[in-house]
């Protein structure tokens, strides 16, 4: 009976660990399914913000940037999005598009547009204590921040005119 009891507990303690590792594994499996998703969701969405502007974003380094800015005696606009970020995809698409934002913008600025998730973008959202999305910045060619642009809302097409038309005046 001894023998018994004891060949029980066994087999129902194996069917427990068993128990516990398929769970173990049902999760494992479930967080590398839902992890692959959202990387599979963000590069789809990165794309939606791949579309043609009317503001020239330059795809040049931060240091280039800056030398430009110096040389054609203009300041840098930035602007910070995430791809999950629906606020920033309705900006590039309803402001960033709009041919007048584009004239004023493209006279006063060298733009640069970083996602603060991804590459340089990650370290530049640093280095400006970026913590909100979209953050728009305008800064001297010493990389100095003139302006945050908008604050706590979107800017529309009219702040981004006027915005950019400020500064285009003080050169």
């Amino acid at each position: 009976i001894v023998l018994a009891g004891f060949a029980f507990n066994l087999i129902s303690n194996h069917k427990r660990a068993l128990s516990l590792v398929s769970l173990a594994a049902a999760g494992s499996v479930f967080v590398l399914t839902a992890g692959t998703m959202f990387m599979i969701n963000n590069h789809n969405k990165r794309k939606l913000f791949d579309i043609d502007t009317a503001v020239t974003f330059h795809k040049i380094s931060f240091e280039e940037a800056q030398a430009k800015a110096k040389a054609e005696n203009k300041v840098i606009f930035v602007d910070f999005y995430t791809a999950w970020c629906v606020p920033c995809l309705d900006f590039t698409q309803n402001v960033l598009t709009d041919k007048e934002v584009g004239e004023a913008m493209n006279k006063s600025f060298i733009s640069l547009k970083y996602d603060a998730e991804k590459g340089d973008g990650i370290s530049l959202a640093e280095r400006y204590k970026v913590r909100g999305y979209p953050t728009l910045l305008v800064l001297d060619t010493d990389g100095n921040v003139l302006e945050e642009v908008g604050g706590q809302f979107i800017p529309r097409r009219e702040l981004m005119i006027e915005t950019a038309r400020k500064y285009q005046k003080s050169l």
